[in-house]
């Protein structure tokens, strides 16, 4: 990570910065921390990767990598951010999907 008079910058490519740590952590295979040329997007959860799932969090401090499931294909669960107002159950599912690792048909 980049530390600067005991503030955090950004956390490198491939990590994120854990709220509960306080530190920047390595991002699992689960989840994208490929930030590009905007470091600072590492204080924000990761993009969840096609294949698995997250609940919906309400403050970027509450996201944690033990709330991921693997879905049954990368077909029902889609990925993508499970951040924000407009985030539901079927956010990161397939059309026609919802539910914890969107495993209920509609």
């Amino acid at each position: 990570y980049t530390k600067d008079a005991g503030t955090f910058c950004a956390c490198a490519e491939g990590s994120r910065f854990d709220y509960a740590l306080r530190a920047c952590k390595t991002c699992s295979a689960e989840v994208s921390c490929e930030w590009g040329s905007n470091l600072s997007k590492s204080f924000s959860p990761p993009a969840i990767r096609p294949g698995y799932w997250a609940p919906c969090i309400a403050h970027v401090e509450d996201f944690t990598e033990r709330d991921l499931f693997v879905c049954s294909s990368a077909k029902t669960c889609i990925g993508g951010l499970s951040l924000g107002a407009q985030c539901t159950d079927t956010s990161l599912c397939a059309v026609g999907r919802t539910g914890r690792a969107c495993s209920h048909c509609i």
